[in-house]
């Protein structure tokens, strides 16, 4: 009997029940370098709106505000990384997103952290984009409903099944009835 030799090849890892963390991983050692990332993420994005805005009145501190945040988002997506991550790659994206003025909102007081982060997926997009969202549902809308329908059943075109206006039967029907004729 010959011993196996080990390949060179590195076996990827797998993760545990879809939590984002792979075996062998310290899932302690991972979360805190993913909450420390996430706290830097949202303090660079924060600072760099108040950078840019400097006639902006700030009455909470970026390194605070980015704390709350990640504090706030732990205690609701604490249960799965993945979860964790993907709000707060939705969120960084809002915060981002000059034209939603969440940045702006959270430094100046007008917005409490836990309110945006209470805040639904879809409300995290600007005002601008909601109404080109909404105006594109509506002119789809109106496409649908002025689309003429058929008076006569018989104008609907079916290739699978030919139906037959006399008779009221299709062909494959007519063709189990042996002295049934199909002209």
């Amino acid at each position: 009997m010959g011993v196996a030799a080990k390949s060179d090849t590195k076996t990827p890892k797998k993760s545990i029940n879809d939590s984002g963390i792979s075996i062998g991983d310290d899932p302690h050692d991972v979360w805190n370098k993913t909450r420390n990332a996430c706290r830097n993420a949202v303090l660079k994005a924060l600072q760099s709106c108040a950078d840019k805005n400097p006639d902006v009145l700030i009455t909470s501190s970026p390194l605070v505000s980015a704390k709350e945040y990640e504090l706030e988002l732990h205690k609701k997506y604490g249960y799965s990384l993945s979860e964790y991550k993907l709000r707060f790659r939705k969120d960084l994206t809002a915060l981002r997103n000059f034209k939603t003025l969440f940045a702006i909102k959270l430094l100046n007081g007008d917005m409490k952290v836990t309110d945006f982060t209470s805040l639904d997926e879809n409300e995290l997009i600007s005002f601008k984009q909601k109404e080109q969202n909404n105006r594109l549902l509506d002119t789809e809308l109106k496409n649908s409903l002025g689309k003429q329908f058929p008076s006569n059943i018989n104008e609907i075109k079916n290739q699978n099944t030919v139906v037959a206006e006399k008779w009221g039967i299709s062909e494959s029907a007519a063709k189990i009835d042996p002295e049934f004729e199909i002209n």
